[in-house]
């Protein structure tokens, strides 16, 4: 439901009068333009002399008090910053999620990295290690499955370890951005230490397919 401002407008400026609240019943149906000023409505309601409602809208600003927009006839209260920090939680969350999606740049081709290519790749550069320890053989000819779906080409195991850790430290650094984005987001008191995160900044470079 929405919320209105009892506004005086009896004054050099429009006030508020308590604090925003649901319009009164009596008041329910009258259009925005008309609850904006009710003095013409005085002749049969004296109490509405000098009356206005309002509508409530607002804004990611620390305000202590409803701000009255003369021009826009409107109340402007602060949102939550609870609410604030959800949002942009979310947000960042999402920047992540899309940068995984998007999968990590190694030498000329995109490389997945959602969750289940990453256990695989972890499994591969387990064997790789022991082949190059000679507890196994490289298999001839293999290649990993790229975005594209074409098969880069790993032909030795030392191949598959320097991939493994190109994309490994991508991911980390993915993470780690997420990571310290969440973290300054809960920590924020304020709207403006708020709004000066930047949730699009921070994030690695090398590996990103963007």
């Amino acid at each position: 439901m929405s919320r209105w401002q009892k506004v005086d407008l009896s004054g050099e400026a429009p006030a508020a009068i308590g604090q925003p609240a649901d319009l009164p019943a009596d008041l329910v149906g009258l259009t925005p333009p008309t609850l904006a000023d009710l003095s013409p409505l005085a002749a049969s309601r004296p109490d509405l002399d000098g009356i206005g409602w309002w509508p409530v809208v607002t804004v990611d600003e620390d305000l202590e008090a409803p701000r009255l927009v003369a021009q826009g006839q409107r109340a402007e209260v602060a949102r939550s910053l609870a609410t604030c920090q959800a949002a942009m939680g979310a947000a960042a969350a999402a920047e992540y999620a899309r940068r995984v999606r998007l999968g990590c740049a190694y030498d000329d081709v995109v490389i997945p990295i959602g969750e289940d290519v990453r256990l695989q790749l972890t499994a591969k550069t387990l064997e790789a290690i022991a082949c190059s320890l000679s507890l196994a053989s490289w298999p001839t000819g293999f290649g990993w499955r790229a975005a594209d779906n074409s098969a880069y080409p790993l032909a030795t195991a030392g191949d598959m370890i320097a991939m493994a850790l190109a994309i490994g430290a991508y991911v980390s650094a993915l993470i780690v951005r997420a990571g310290a984005l969440q973290d300054a987001i809960a920590a924020a008191t304020t709207h403006a230490g708020l709004d000066a995160i930047d949730i699009a900044a921070g994030w690695p470079a090398t590996g990103y397919p963007g």
